[in-house]
């Protein structure tokens, strides 16, 4: 028993050493908790003089020296705060905390640019951390460099599609790109009474800015019949402007012209529709819709439409009911479309589902069908997906069914698909 006595003895001796030292280690650590504290609740003096006794005896105390730095900056006191950091950093070069803290002082006193270097300077070492790029966005915001805090925010959501930083600063940046180049094509097909088959191609570019969104498109129509191999013998085309002015943040517009020299479209058609979103999230518009036929037709032939919609923001989901009030030489007729989306984590993307009720005056079968179109029963489903496939690319997919009549009682089935890319820039 002695023996084992004179053992644990020996042991507690041993590490009397280690026992002081991490005494001395939680008493340090206590007295930067005091310290932090003081600094939070405004004993800015109290802070630095704690601070200052405990680096006197563990000058390698980073965490500390940091804190003070930040103490003397929150009071403007620029100069220490900065020599107290750079000293830190030429020391640990790769201080994590000295860098975010730096870069701090260098924006609040107003020196963006060493503020953008220091910051460029800590990427080196920290390439993808979303903070930095989010500390380097607020500032070429600062500056008026909008262009290059659009590419920041690029790589931001590059690292990190869901950081809750992204809207506020997608909004005081613009557009994270100003300007758009679309190609889409869209197809659909029947073989009921006869094989017909419609090609539409576009191509378009548009422009993004503070005051709206605005588009110039080239369509080509190709309508083949039976007999005809995968493309007709004539090939429509349609130049089209549109534009979305913004007026302010709850109200805009869209106003749209198209010409075409060719039958497969209408000669002329104009849009126009009025929206505005109420304080509840409900969007509700107003519009017209004016399209003139008259190639190849011995009298021309104009459809107006009055249409408008009724749409729901609510959690990730928007809804919206849109009906079409048709007036045209050939008799009267209406549609009804109601649309479902589900938004994506990514920006701009999401999955929708359309359904419909009679021919719509904005589908391709309504231009293609001419005169002759009649008010019959129809229904149709159609599924979509929109996708941010990268900062600057942008992906779209549609599938639609539609069961119609061709004449009374007698019905046929049509199939389209609709795909595009947008290259963002």
């Amino acid at each position: 028993m002695k023996k084992y006595s004179i053992g644990i003895a020996f042991c507690l001796l041993a590490f009397l050493p280690f026992f002081s030292l991490a005494q001395k280690s939680m008493n340090a650590d206590s007295l930067y908790f005091v310290a932090r504290q003081y600094a939070i609740d405004g004993q800015y003096n109290e802070a630095i003089q704690l601070s200052e006794k405990i680096l006197a005896q563990y000058p390698s105390y980073w965490d500390v020296r940091i804190l003070m730095a930040r103490t003397y900056a929150w009071q403007r006191q620029f100069e220490p705060a900065v020599a107290n950091v750079s000293e830190v950093l030429a020391k640990d070069p790769k201080n994590y905390d000295a860098y975010s803290a730096l870069i701090d002082f260098y924006f609040w006193k107003g020196d963006n640019q060493s503020s953008i270097a220091t910051i460029d300077q800590a990427l080196m070492y920290f390439p993808d951390d979303a903070l930095l790029l989010i500390k380097k966005a607020k500032v070429q915001m600062a500056i008026s460099n909008l262009r290059e805090a659009r590419k920041t925010i690029d790589q931001i959501e590059e690292i990190d599609h869901r950081n809750e930083s992204l809207p506020l600063l997608k909004k005081g940046a613009g557009h994270s790109h100003s300007n758009i180049l679309r190609m889409e094509h869209y197809y659909d097909t029947f073989s009921n009474p006869y094989d017909r088959k419609w090609h539409m191609s576009s191509v378009g570019y548009g422009r993004r800015t503070s005051v709206g969104d605005y588009y110039a498109k080239v369509y080509l129509g190709d309508l083949i019949g039976d007999g005809e191999s995968l493309y007709s013998g004539g090939v429509g085309k349609q130049f089209a402007i549109e534009c979305y002015p913004k007026i302010d943040e709850n109200n805009s517009m869209f106003v749209n012209y198209s010409w075409s020299p060719d039958a497969v479209f209408p000669n002329h058609r104009v849009g126009l529709e009025y929206y505005h979103v109420f304080q509840s999230k409900i969007e509700l518009s107003g519009g017209y819709r004016y399209l003139n036929f008259s190639e190849g037709l011995t009298e021309p032939m104009n459809v107006q439409i009055a249409t408008g919609s009724i749409g729901w923001y609510f959690s990730k989901y928007w809804l919206s009911f849109r009906p079409y009030f048709v007036f045209r030489d050939l008799g009267n007729s209406s549609v009804y479309m109601l649309t479902g989306r589900y938004y994506l984590p990514r920006e701009e993307s999401y999955l929708g589902l359309n359904l419909g009720a009679g021919i719509s005056p904005d589908s391709p079968y309504f231009y293609t069908e001419g005169e002759s179109i009649p008010d019959l029963k129809s229904w149709r489903v159609e599924l979509e997906w929109k996708q941010k496939i990268s900062n600057w690319l942008l992906f779209e997919l549609q599938g639609g069914y539609e069961n119609g009549e061709f004449s009374q009682g007698v019905t046929q089935d049509k199939y389209s698909a609709r795909t595009s890319i947008s290259i963002l820039f």
